[in-house]
């Protein structure tokens, strides 16, 4: 009888620490991070009832920030108020809401032009390594234009906002070649042909997109190839990246 009893005592505390340990993994704050296809960006958002600065920047991912639990992210930056009205006001800069899983999440911020007011369009990415893995590159065209693409010898096509898996190669360098569709004869031109550099416990990620015109070239046909490299760790609590 003491034997079944101590029995039922440690079964009892095997499920107690399991469902606390579970609560604990399911109270985890969802975390996102960003990055911004224009300039540095500076702006606030609000979690746990205060506002926390935030930067997003072209030349890398910012760290990890929690989001709210609703898991709606109001982007915006504060300016002073008429004199009539006085204080702050807020200026929304981009309206986000992260979908379902527990990520950690990507957003990347994209400026528009708009004279009357800054906004950013944004596209939200599951970043958690179940979807990009180890050994992976991710591939995302943020041209406005459509995209031929061969990567590691796999051939692809990408819409705008559109991204692509694509496995490492077993040599130590991948080929990235990028065409862009040519509407005038239903063609494609080539605009970028480079070596990517790999190595073991990375991931990487490149981004596609849109050389900005300027007085010298009004109408620019090519493509800016940003590329970013991310190491992969395991300690005693699992696979994590930086």
């Amino acid at each position: 009888m003491v034997i079944k009893r101590r029995g039922i005592r440690f079964i009892v505390i095997g499920l107690l620490l399991v469902l606390r340990i579970h609560g604990e993994e399911s109270s985890a704050p969802v975390q996102f991070r960003l990055i911004a296809l224009g300039n540095v960006v500076e702006m606030l958002y609000e979690v746990d009832g205060h506002a926390e600065k935030i930067y997003a920047s072209p030349g890398g991912f910012s760290r990890y920030y929690d989001a709210p639990e609703r898991r709606k992210l109001l982007f915006y930056r504060e300016e002073t108020a008429p004199p009539e009205i006085g204080g702050l006001v807020k200026v929304p800069l981009a309206n986000v809401t992260l979908p379902g899983g527990s990520g950690p999440f990507l957003i990347v911020l994209k400026p528009v032009q708009n004279e009357a007011a800054p906004y950013y369009q944004h596209a939200v990415f599951d970043a958690s390594l179940d979807v990009h893995r180890n050994g992976y590159f991710r591939i995302f065209n943020f041209s406005k234009r459509k995209m031929a693409v061969q990567l590691a010898r796999k051939n692809m096509v990408l819409a705008s906002a559109q991204s692509e898996l694509v496995q490492y190669p077993e040599e130590s360098k991948a080929w990235l070649k990028v065409a862009v569709s040519n509407q005038k004869d239903d063609g494609w031109m080539r605009v970028s042909s480079s070596p990517r550099a790999i190595s073991e416990n990375t991931r990487i990620t490149i981004f596609l997109v849109d050389i900005p015109p300027s007085e010298q070239d009004p109408n620019p046909l090519g493509v800016a190839v940003r590329e970013f490299r991310e190491r992969i760790y395991e300690n005693e609590s699992g696979l994590h990246v930086r």
